[in-house]
């Protein structure tokens, strides 16, 4: 015979098992790191008094999504090699104030001092995300070096630049480079040939091209440095320039290709 003291004593060792069954980690299990992930383009050096490292990168969007956690990961990463001076070509983000302070605050926070200079095309969206664009950013102690930043004046979002004040009084420049695809004008889309056709309309160009364009109006910034006697890196993604081009820019103002 049972007792109502029995039935209650069964649901409870039910309970118990039902609730065991179902329950879940007190905490998130910590990520392993991968192994096998090969490593792509060219190792950086191992950091030392007398090394500069400059990376360069296509990245194709840095997310401004959960709470910035892509520019967080990148912070992280750059460093972890120390690195000195990042140029990011098309990160796809619309810069404005608010948003340009919150990243560099991130970098400052890794690397203590931090300084970015942006660019994006004034054919601006309603959202974080635009094609296109560049940033540049001086990482660490050489910050302290900084001099001044600069940004597309055309206001296309093709190039960011960071100007450090280097030994023997010497300026050096870091510029960051985005030379858009070739492709046809798409009505209705914001891609970053789009955005900078649109925008050279309006400053009176008829039919323009872009890249074309990008390559005449470089090559005056190049000359205008050069003639404040400044020394320029320019990391670039290209997106296959017309070599000969290229080669005649390098050639005319007695630069080198790496």
């Amino acid at each position: 015979m049972t007792t109502e003291e029995d039935t209650l004593s069964a649901k409870q060792k039910s309970n118990k098992k039902r609730h065991k069954q179902i329950s879940r980690p007190a905490h998130q299990p910590v990520l392993q790191r991968y192994m096998d992930n090969p490593h792509w383009g060219d190792r950086p050096p191992e950091p030392g008094p007398q090394t500069f490292i400059v990376v360069s990168r296509n990245t194709n969007t840095i997310s401004t999504n959960h709470n910035l956690i892509q520019w967080r990961a990148m912070a992280q990463a750059l460093s972890d090699i120390q690195a000195n001076i990042a140029c990011i070509q098309e990160p796809n983000v619309n810069w404005n104030p608010t948003l340009t302070t919150k990243i560099q605050r991130i970098f400052q926070q890794k690397f203590g001092k931090a300084k970015i200079a942006t660019s994006s095309s004034l054919q601006t969206t309603l959202l974080d995300y635009q094609p296109g664009g560049t940033t540049t950013i001086s990482l660490g102690p050489s910050t302290s070096r900084l001099l001044t930043t600069y940004d597309d004046p055309q206001g296309l979002g093709r190039w960011s630049a960071i100007a450090l004040r280097g030994k023997s009084n010497k300026t050096l420049i870091f510029l960051s480079a985005y030379h858009v695809c070739n492709q046809a004008v798409t009505i209705g889309s914001q891609t970053a040939y789009t955005q900078q056709h649109t925008q050279l309309i309006q400053h009176g160009y008829d039919n323009p091209d872009p890249r074309e364009i990008f390559v005449d109006d470089i090559i005056k910034q190049i000359h205008q440095w050069q003639q404040q006697h400044y020394e320029i890196l320019i990391c670039m993604d290209a997106n296959k320039a017309n070599p000969p081009m290229a080669a005649t820019a390098l050639r005319n103002f007695n630069m080198h290709g790496c």
